[in-house]
């Protein structure tokens, strides 16, 4: 009983030596992986920052970590510097990694007309399976359980083991209206975290605002 034991606890340490050892390969593995895109961002805030010195715009620390914003349907960063917004692409998307000039958009305070928000959040309700792959949305639960979906439901055997979730969907556009040159141009910027930021740091340029300004003034 004795030797049995033994061996039963030689083979678990064998078993867990191996796990760490696996485990560590797999984490120098994906930090080989990753050390281009590491490189290619690292490079790209450098440029970045001398960017932001020669526009003297306020650079952003960390931007390539930062949570990542759509802008005119193109992914990257977008932060305030005082009331002026600077937007540079994803490095990664970025075509050439020294031609960063050309995608960064900077929108001066005085060049902004007026922003307007468009969509809203909301929430659906999904089905989950206890980590089997299967859902069914908000919109069937409501009323619609019949075809397929119906099917799936009623086939269930183990339908105490679902779960309810609420999945939020983040339908919040922000539409910038810029003139320069004469030329006014729309930048639209996803997200209700982005428009929730631009009404705490310039409240003044809100559409609705500005029209009843006008009203007041008349």
């Amino acid at each position: 009983m004795l030797e049995i034991t033994i061996i039963l606890g030689f083979i678990m340490l064998v078993s867990w030596v191996v796990a760490q050892i696996a485990k560590d390969v797999d984490q120098k593995i994906i930090a080989k992986r990753m050390e281009p895109i590491n490189q290619l961002n690292s490079e790209y805030e450098r440029k970045l920052k001398k960017w932001c010195d020669e526009n003297h715009v306020v650079f952003k620390e960390n931007v390539t970590k930062s949570g990542e914003t759509w802008v005119n349907q193109l992914p990257g960063y977008i932060w305030f510097s005082d009331k002026n917004i600077v937007f540079c692409i994803d490095s990664i998307n970025c075509g050439r990694p020294i031609d960063i000039e050309s995608h960064v958009l900077f929108i001066k305070y005085e060049d902004i007309k007026y922003y307007t928000k468009d969509g809203s959040i909301r929430y659906t309700t999904e089905i989950v399976d206890n980590g089997k792959d299967i859902s069914v949305s908000g919109a069937v639960i409501g009323g619609i359980l019949a075809g397929e979906a119906g099917a799936i439901i009623g086939s269930r055997k183990d339908a105490n083991k679902t779960k309810s979730v609420a999945v939020r969907h983040d339908e919040v556009h922000t539409y910038i209206y810029v003139d320069k040159d004469n030329e006014v141009k729309l930048v639209d910027v996803k997200g209700n975290e982005f428009y929730q930021l631009i009404m705490h740091r310039i409240p003044e340029k809100e559409y609705n605002y500005l029209l009843n300004q006008t009203n007041i003034q008349h």
